[in-house]
């Protein structure tokens, strides 16, 4: 039985949440209660630590790389989670989403060509876009009292501009929680189709899901755009394995298989994962189903305590519980302050360390990304601590 309410010590751990919060806040001089960076507060489940005192017990860390077996096991489980097929020649191996994001976006675009985003979204996409000299175009999300849709219209308008040559897809999406359905994918698939513009959709977010709702992958639709689909996916945040650099990116184009391989392997001499991140790859997609689903009920339990404990307290903050994820987007537009006031009450009164929603883009202003996937007793005290802090604004 899985225990996610176990408060497991992670300071000098080298931990980025806990140790480094610093690399965010450079001024920060006192201690934060964190729940910021997007990784879990919880041990892997027993099949994965096996696996990985096996493989520590071989005394042998020398070069590895993929079997059969592996591949094997990363093509039954997306046939069995996500029901559509992928086979072996289509899957290509990343340290990461977002360097696999630095690698298409040089690959598949030139310096100047326009790449678009869905503001507010997860900043790194920014990033990777401006500092390969190309220029954000975003598709802002339409905001609907928490819940947010896709502009339809724009996003054709913007997908019409030659100039513009890429969509790169949050799919489930962060930091909004929305997991987007069929027919929203359908629309996205005829418009870059129509334009010719390449999707790349980044599905790391897709086995964290609310009770009743359903992962629809754009890999359901490959058949029909598979000639501008590049699938990005990782057990990283599924199995809390972020620290191990594994992702699975699946190409199913020949012409950017060819491309993919010349940017990764000829020009960045990537091609070896670590021996651990492929045992724990095989023990998380194999035996680590039962986990999963415990750990969904547990963020379901935390995310409604968090909307009952600010529709009691704090009804002034604004929080719609995702679809998928385990991170909520506060709106704090209600409190009469700037987002820096707002950051400087939560990190130097308060004490806590969400993510400033203006990261994610100028509609994220005044919001706040809060990780929730910790033990019970973390997420009530950093709650009590905003509320002891925002009581008298």
């Amino acid at each position: 039985m899985n225990n996610f309410n176990i408060l497991k010590e992670r300071k000098n751990t080298n931990s980025i949440k806990w140790d480094f919060i610093n690399f965010m806040y450079p001024d920060l001089n006192h201690e934060v209660l964190p729940l910021w960076v997007a990784d879990m507060d919880f041990e892997c489940c027993n099949s994965i630590v096996n696996s990985l005192k096996e493989r520590v017990n071989s005394n042998i860390y020398g070069y590895s790389s993929f079997d059969d077996e592996y591949y094997d096991i990363i093509t039954n489980w997306v046939n069995k989670q996500y029901g559509y097929s992928v086979n072996k020649s289509e899957i290509f191996y990343s340290p990461g989403i977002v360097p696999a994001l630095g690698i298409l976006i040089r690959a598949l675009t030139k310096e100047k060509d326009g790449i678009i985003i869905q503001s507010p979204v997860y900043y790194p996409f920014k990033n990777m876009i401006k500092n390969n000299n190309r220029r954000v175009v975003e598709n802002n999300l339409v905001n609907n009292n928490g819940y947010y849709e896709i502009d339809f219209e724009d996003l054709e308008e913007k997908a019409k501009n030659p100039n513009n040559k890429m969509l790169i897809l949050c799919s489930p999406h962060n930091p909004v929680g929305r997991v987007w359905n069929q027919k929203e994918l359908e629309q996205i698939a005829i418009i870059c189709s129509k334009y010719n513009v390449y999707i790349v959709s980044d599905e790391i977010h897709c086995d964290l899901l609310r009770e009743g709702i359903t992962f629809n992958s754009m890999g359901k639709l490959k058949d029909t755009i598979k000639n501008l689909l590049v699938i990005c996916t990782a057990p990283s945040k599924s199995f809390n394995l972020a620290g191990l650099n594994l992702s699975n990116i699946f190409i199913f184009n020949d012409n950017i298989k060819e491309l993919w391989k010349d940017e990764i392997t000829n020009k960045m001499a990537v091609s070896n994962p670590s021996p651990f991140a492929i045992s724990a790859t095989k023990a998380a997609y194999t035996s680590g189903g039962q986990w999963l689903k415990d750990v969904n009920k547990y963020i379901d339990s935390n995310l409604i305590y968090l909307k009952e404990f600010l529709d009691k307290k704090l009804p002034a903050v604004k929080y719609v519980i995702p679809e998928g994820t385990y991170l909520a987007w506060l709106d704090f537009n209600n409190y009469n302050l700037t987002d820096e006031q707002l950051t400087s009450l939560l990190l130097n009164e308060a004490k806590v360390a969400f993510d400033e929603g203006k990261l994610f883009g100028m509609t994220g202003e005044k919001f706040q990304r809060i990780n929730v996937a910790c033990p019970r007793l973390i997420l009530e005290e950093a709650l009590e601590r905003v509320y002891n802090t925002l009581r008298s604004k």
